[in-house]
C-alpha cells in the first residue's frame, strides 16, 4: 500500500531558546497533547491564515 502525500511524515529539526521550549513543552502536557502534534497544528494554522490572507489581496 502506497502512502499518499498527506500520510507522509517527515521530520522538521529547529532551533529556540531553551526557555521557550521548556516553556512549550509544559503547555502541551497540560493540553494532553505532543510538541509534534501541537507544532503541526500551529503551522497548519498559520498557513491557513496566510492561504486566507492572500485571497483577500489577490
Amino acid at each position: 500500500m502506497t502512502e499518499s502525500n498527506e500520510d507522509k511524515t517527515v521530520s522538521l529539526r529547529i532551533f529556540m531558546p531553551e526557555d521557550v521550549r521548556t516553556k512549550f513543552k509544559s503547555e502541551c502536557v497540560l493540553d494532553g497533547i505532543s510538541m509534534s502534534e501541537k507544532a503541526v497544528e500551529l503551522i497548519q494554522q498559520w498557513l491557513q491564515e496566510k492561504t486566507q490572507s492572500k485571497q483577500k489581496t489577490g
